[in-house]
């Protein structure tokens, strides 16, 4: 969604999200790849449990503030792009 934003702010082109629109379908699809790859094939995501049960309390814990660290970031990112997106006027540019 921020890729959209961004793109929106930097070519002052308002986007709706939709089927029509080419940024959206590039982001399904790589999106669809990676879960595929990463995940589905050859049920990977079974490896990926065993890997994480594996590690002790300590690095569970250091991995959960990175996650959830990153987590927010994205988050603030995203306020931050609709703060950009409001300060442009759009109707300029219809």
């Amino acid at each position: 969604m921020t890729l959209e934003g961004y793109f929106s702010i930097i070519f002052k082109h308002d986007i709706v999200p939709g089927y029509d629109n080419l940024v959206t379908i590039i982001q399904a699809v790589a999106i669809t790849i990676f879960n595929y790859f990463f995940f589905l094939h050859k049920n990977k995501w079974k490896f990926y449990i065993k890997e994480f049960d594996k590690q002790s309390r300590k690095q569970q814990l250091i991995g959960g503030l990175v996650v959830w660290s990153l987590v927010f970031l994205i988050f603030m990112n995203l306020i931050f792009m609709f703060y950009l997106m409001s300060r442009i006027d759009w109707s300029l540019y219809r």
